[in-house]
């Protein structure tokens, strides 16, 4: 599958309400904004469940992930799995999401597919294996076992979650439990 447009999912370009029991096995090539192994944009409150993407990922755009490349408020990911490789040229690049917002929940969930960052031009581009940019989530026995490459000087990389925002510590906390990363990381 190729394309342009701005949202491009393997299997849907843009989410409302709930998805569950769905396994993707297609390769996605893109240069939309919101790129993705299953869903390319997910609006607020979505629950995804039981999701497995086993297709490679090659876009430019801005938001590049192998099950969401970008996740609404109050959303939840439980027992999803990325198995396919994700690889972006541009700032955000996930096993699993790409960048998500306020109170998102991941439970049990896992990348195994590598992560790179190729050839981009931004010095503000994240990698990681479970999510490149959060705000404040809770993270339960999730993990990742891919290897995570970026090129020289183009920002930075982690494990499960490289850059969390969060408001204040009292009104929107991190909460991380028994997760874990065995991966490489290679940056630069």
């Amino acid at each position: 599958m190729s394309s342009a447009y701005n949202y491009t999912g393997g299997i849907v370009g843009y989410l409302y309400g709930s998805m569950s029991d769905v396994t993707g096995n297609v390769t996605v090539n893109s240069s939309a904004s919101y790129a993705a192994g299953l869903v390319a944009y997910c609006g607020s409150g979505v629950t995804l469940t039981n999701c497995v993407n086993n297709g490679s990922l090659t876009t430019t755009g801005q938001y590049g992930a192998g099950i969401v490349s970008y996740l609404s408020a109050s959303s939840t990911l439980t027992d999803c799995t990325n198995n396919g490789a994700v690889t972006t040229s541009s700032n955000y690049c996930a096993g699993l999401v790409a960048k998500s917002y306020s109170g998102v929940t991941f439970t049990r969930c896992c990348n195994t597919g590598a992560v790179t960052v190729s050839n981009s031009s931004s010095t503000s581009s994240y990698a990681a294996g479970i999510v490149s940019y959060a705000y404040y989530c809770t993270m339960t026995d999730c993990y990742n076992t891919a290897d995570i490459t970026l090129p020289d000087e183009v920002g930075g990389a982690a494990g499960i979650l490289y850059y969390m925002y969060a408001a204040s510590s009292t009104t929107s906390p991190f909460t991380f439990t028994n997760c874990w990363n065995s991966g490489n990381i290679t940056a630069g």
